[in-house]
C-alpha cells in the first residue's frame, strides 16, 4: 500500500500522477515512490537546453551564415578585380623584362675586376602582404630570404627593403639589422604610378652591386609559386659597352 507521509514527501508522487492522468493518488497505479528515487530524474534534465535556447541557437547560427556568406561575395569581387588588374600589368612587365634580358650590361666583369676583399652590396627586396589570412603565402617568401642571407659569403653584404606588414613582422627579428626600409599599406589602395616611383627611387638609392626580388607569382586563387627573380643594376648598365 501506500505509505503516508508528510505533504512535502508526498509532492512527486502527486506530480507523477498528473502526468499519467489518474486524476487521484491510486496505489494500484503508482506504487510506493520515495524522494530518493526521483532524484536521478530531476538530474538527468537538469543540464538540458529549453525549446527556447535551442531556437535562439538556431537564429544565431543562421545570422553567422548569412555574415559569412556576404564576407565571401566582397572578397570574391575584390580577388577579381585585383585579378584583372594584374593581368593588366603582366603585359608591360614581360616586355620590360624581355628588354632588360637583351640589353648589354658590365656586371661580370665588374665582378671579375673588383679587388681582392672587396665587399659588394646584395639588396633583396621582400614582397609580402599587409593583412593575413593567407596561409603559408608569407611565410615561403621570409623561408626563402633567410636560406639566401645564411649562404651568403663573406664578401656579400645583405641589405633588405620589405613591401609589406608581414614581412616585416616575420622577419624583422633575425634578419632586422639588414633592414633599409619598410614599405606598409602600399596594398590598401591602388598601386599607382607614383607609388611605384617611390619604390624605384629607394632601391636606386641603395646603389646595390646585385639584387634579388623574392616574391609569390599567382596561378590562380589556391596556387602560387614562390620566385626568386635576379636584378641587374643601374651601374651595370652604365659601364656597360
Amino acid at each position: 500500500g501506500l505509505e503516508l507521509q508528510s505533504p512535502v514527501a508526498l509532492l512527486p508522487i502527486f506530480q507523477m500522477s498528473a502526468v499519467l492522468g489518474a486524476g487521484r493518488i491510486s496505489a494500484a497505479v503508482i506504487p510506493h515512490v520515495s524522494r530518493s528515487a526521483l532524484a536521478p530524474m530531476a538530474g538527468e534534465t537538469r543540464g538540458m537546453a529549453t525549446l527556447k535556447e535551442v531556437a535562439d541557437r538556431i537564429k544565431s547560427v543562421k545570422n553567422i551564415a548569412e555574415i559569412t556568406k556576404s564576407m565571401k561575395m566582397v572578397a570574391a569581387s575584390k580577388l577579381r578585380r585585383a585579378t584583372a588588374s594584374m593581368m593588366q600589368a603582366r603585359e608591360y612587365v614581360a616586355g620590360i623584362e624581355a628588354f632588360f634580358e637583351e640589353a648589354p650590361t658590365a656586371e661580370a666583369r665588374t665582378a671579375d675586376a673588383a679587388p681582392a676583399g672587396t665587399k659588394r652590396k646584395h639588396l633583396i627586396i621582400a614582397v609580402t602582404t599587409d593583412r593575413g589570412l593567407c596561409g603559408v603565402l608569407n611565410s615561403t617568401v621570409a623561408r626563402q630570404i633567410r636560406a639566401m642571407v645564411k649562404g651568403f659569403d663573406s664578401k656579400s653584404v645583405p641589405e633588405i627593403i620589405i613591401m609589406g606588414e608581414k614581412g616585416n613582422a616575420q622577419m624583422k627579428r633575425d634578419l632586422g639589422a639588414h633592414f633599409s626600409y619598410v614599405f606598409l599599406e602600399l596594398s590598401k589602395s591602388t598601386f599607382t604610378f607614383a607609388a611605384a616611383s617611390v619604390v624605384a627611387e629607394k632601391i636606386l638609392a641603395s646603389n646595390f652591386d646585385e639584387a634579388t626580388l623574392d616574391y609569390n607569382y599567382f596561378k590562380n586563387k589556391i596556387s602560387y609559386v614562390t620566385t626568386k627573380r635576379p636584378m641587374r643594376s643601374l651601374k651595370s648598365f652604365q659601364e656597360a659597352k
